[in-house]
């Protein structure tokens, strides 16, 4: 009832919880169900750092999880502690979550980002005596190439994340070496393209939100120039008749 008379989906509590943060927890399914139709914003964080999504999976709940991401859910967001969704899913040991992350292979780029630890997801897998990753994308060794398994489109997007890196000091030269007619020359737009893409992550999560108090100053602003205006024109002008009179007395004199 509350939703159909528009209550604000993204109203946060003391905690920073929105009510989706709160169905997630609770296991609500029909209320999370109810709340993803009204289109929150799923990027918003409760203190801890947590989206929706995040919350799911360290609630290890698999379909809350798939469902968010399937609603375009950012899986590049960190919580305080700088852990991602992959970070979460392969710590939790949960293959499943690790699958649903991973359906677009571009995504995979986020095994290599480091939380602030310096713990990857990719070594947070690799330390486990069964690791989770190899179930997936196959076994890794000296026969493998990652590179081959996750794909040309992955590999170009794990360099362009490197090299989009904010800390890097520029100039900055890159080499790619590969064996003459190996068609590795096809990454070069790939990287350039997934450039353009990174660049722009700054902006994920931001929303504009109209303020009334924002328009009353503006209003008040305006007003105020047009009074301002209004002085110094009427001002001007009655300096201009003074001129002119005083010249007309002169010239009659």
């Amino acid at each position: 009832m509350l939703l159909e008379r528009h209550a604000d989906v993204n109203a946060k509590d003391s905690e920073g919880r929105t009510p989706l943060h709160l169905a997630i927890d609770k296991n609500y399914s029909d209320i999370v169900l109810a709340l993803l139709e009204k289109k929150p914003n799923l990027e918003l964080k409760n203190r801890d750092g947590d989206t929706a999504l995040l919350r799911a999976i360290k609630n290890r709940d698999v379909q809350v999880s798939q469902l968010l991401v399937s609603m375009g859910a950012k899986l590049s967001t960190t919580d305080n502690a700088g852990d991602n969704a992959l970070h979460l899913a392969l710590r939790a040991r949960s293959r499943r979550l690790t699958q649903i992350l991973l359906v677009n292979p571009s995504d995979s780029k986020l095994l290599y980002r480091p939380n602030k630890l310096g713990e990857t997801p990719y070594s947070i897998d690799q330390e486990s005596p069964q690791p989770i990753l190899p179930t997936i994308f196959g076994p890794f060794g000296t026969e493998v190439d990652l590179k081959s398994l996750l794909g040309f489109d992955s590999y170009g997007d794990v360099i362009a994340d490197v090299v989009c890196e904010p800390n890097l000091s520029l100039p900055l030269t890159i080499g790619l070496y590969a064996k003459w007619g190996s068609g590795k020359s096809i990454l070069l737009s790939r990287i350039r393209n997934s450039m353009k893409s990174f660049s722009r992550t700054w902006l994920d999560g931001i929303e504009l939100y109209w303020s009334w108090s924002l328009i009353l100053i503006v209003l008040l602003i305006s007003a105020l120039i047009t009074l301002l205006s209004a002085a110094l024109f009427s001002i001007v002008q009655e300096g201009n008749e003074l001129f002119f009179s005083l010249v007309l007395d002169w010239e009659c004199f």
